[in-house]
């Protein structure tokens, strides 16, 4: 397998073009159908909606009957592939947790420019900022593929508040944690490389499904088109190109058809290194000094041929 050493270009900020993966398949959009058909089923016991809204930060911290109280009252949903199930400069009156499916948080520039800040898979609650301060979201949240959802509204969650004032601390702390992620994207963007964010985006993908700690070859376990990885990193879709064929080049990934798989995981964890989270440095400065060793890189490959 024919490699070339990899090397770490500063950040360029470059005009992008609106990208959308490609849909699915008639049998899968059947497939999803039902799981998220099933996943309702389930959710019409009050206990199992306490679960899931349990799952979910910061009401994983809420009392048993605090739960299901608010499981009672909430409202159950499903939604196809695309529908907008919170559209920013609107007002918010309800929290909208994700039980089944991807959703994705993302915000539109004038021009039609899309960067995904969130893309999720996870229980995840959308809308606690505007209950917290009752100001409109700046951001839409979408559907990505068929989803099943739980909604609270403000005035149930605020009623248990009333309740109990001690409980506003667990969404204190879970704004704060949300916002120091967000200056830590910040900050990404603004100082490390593309490559280097691409490789924290793909570790950050093989720890979401528990691979982590494999050496490779591994599937990241995402559909990953180059079109969603664009906008996952804020660049152009011709940019994001050049990303997946330097990464194939140095042998750390293999890209087909959207399907992903880490090559050598140990590599793409020393070039995710170099960002200005694990380092404290800005990785531009680091430019030309990292490379993937070509003669580790034949291994991996060979690695995955004999799989």
């Amino acid at each position: 397998m024919k490699t070339t050493p990899l090397r770490v270009a500063p950040y360029t900020g470059m005009e992008r073009d609106p990208g959308a993966t490609a849909p699915a398949s008639a049998a899968g959009r059947r497939r999803a159908g039902k799981t998220s058909t099933d996943a309702r089923s389930k959710l019409n016991d009050p206990e199992a909606r306490a679960d899931a809204i349990a799952r979910a930060a910061p009401f994983s911290a809420r009392p048993r009957d605090v739960l299901l109280r608010l499981a009672t009252a909430a409202s159950i949903a499903g939604h196809r592939s695309g529908t907008t199930l919170l559209v920013g400069g609107q007002r918010c009156e309800t929290i909208t947790i994700t039980v089944e499916g991807s959703v994705m948080a993302s915000v539109l520039s004038p021009a039609g420019r899309r960067l995904i800040f969130n893309f999720d898979d996870a229980a995840y609650a959308y809308g606690l900022s505007p209950l917290v301060d009752g100001l409109v979201p700046p951001h839409d949240v979408m559907a990505d593929g068929p989803v099943t959802v739980i909604c609270m509204s403000f005035a149930d969650i605020r009623g248990e508040l009333e309740r109990r004032p001690a409980l506003w601390e667990s969404i204190a702390v879970e704004v704060n944690r949300r916002g120091l992620g967000l200056n830590r994207q910040i900050l990404q963007f603004v100082f490390d490389a593309p490559l280097v964010r691409a490789a924290a985006l793909l570790l950050g993908m093989l720890a979401k499904s528990g691979k982590d700690g494999e050496r490779g070859p591994v599937d990241i376990g995402f559909r990953l088109s180059q079109e969603r990885l664009a906008e996952l990193l804020g660049t152009s879709r011709q940019w994001a190109t050049a990303l997946v064929r330097d990464l194939s080049n140095a042998g750390i990934v293999e890209w087909r058809y959207a399907g992903v798989t880490v090559l050598d995981v140990q590599a793409l964890r020393n070039l995710a290194s170099t960002g200005i989270e694990a380092t404290g440095q800005r990785s531009e400065n680091l430019a030309g000094q990292w490379h993937v060793d070509p003669a580790k890189a034949p291994a991996a490959g060979a690695k995955r041929r004999a799989k």
